[in-house]
């Protein structure tokens, strides 16, 4: 049966449905806390590091060629080695999904869901999640493709909306506090762009190449992604503190 059942483009939509989820919504509290007030100059600064880390996974896909990492190692490292990272991408993949369920669960709560026990909405995304991994990395990529317009108009939607409500001068003066604080927050805003090592596990399923310039392309959209709401959960936290 040939696994190549999905493109590049596929690949590009899935890191920013899930990376940007992780870098637009559960990093920014961390980011905020740590950096405060110049939590947008972190992520600035972490420009550098996301193109480098981007360009390192690339190089390591080209090496690939067509396997994934696990495969990979098998081949050309030692079983110990491989038996080490396959458990800690295993142990990464779980609590990462479970940080997740956590998380989709206090905003459904917070939006949605007031009344509705959690182990309902737990079952239900649990469920959802399940049946999705069941009918295959086609059904979630297309899944992934017809969503992503919906969630990019909404974001729109949403920002545009609160544009009388935006003050960009409650962002400076900048480095108010130091310059240890920028780069503690550079520190969380850097690790969600780890993410993007994902797709090395995909790899067997794509019909065409990855591209360097698709792939940083991908790479500045996680940026912007990380970028606005910093610049704007700062301002609403010196608002409501007034």
């Amino acid at each position: 049966m040939d696994q190549k059942v999905i493109q590049a483009l596929h690949i590009y939509v899935l890191i920013i449905m899930n990376t940007g989820f992780m870098v637009h919504v559960l990093l920014l509290p961390n980011i905020l806390s740590a950096s405060q007030r110049d939590g947008w100059i972190s992520v600035i600064i972490s420009v550098v590091p996301c193109i480098v880390w981007t360009l390192f996974i690339f190089y390591i896909y080209k090496k690939l060629d067509t396997e994934d990492i696990i495969s990979f190692l098998k081949k050309w490292s030692t079983p110990f080695v491989t038996y080490i990272l396959t458990i800690a991408f295993g142990l990464y993949f779980i609590i990462n999904a479970f940080i997740t369920v956590k998380f989709t669960l206090i905003w459904a709560k917070a939006n949605y869901t007031h009344d509705i026990p959690n182990i309902v909405v737990v079952s239900l995304f649990t469920f959802i999640c399940i049946f999705a991994s069941y009918k295959g990395i086609r059904t979630i990529s297309t899944l992934a493709l017809l969503f992503l317009p919906v969630v990019t108009i909404l974001g729109i939607f949403v920002g545009l909306g609160n544009t009388s409500n935006k003050n960009y001068e409650l962002l400076f003066p900048i480095f108010e506090s130091g310059y240890r604080h920028t780069l503690n927050g550079m520190l969380y805003t850097s690790a969600g762009y780890l993410e993007i090592i994902v797709f090395l596990f995909l790899t067997p399923y794509l019909k065409n190449k990855i591209k360097a310039k698709w792939l940083l392309l991908v790479g500045i959209i996680l940026i912007m992604l990380t970028l606005g709401p910093s610049w704007e959960r700062w301002q609403n936290l010196v608002l409501w503190k007034r």
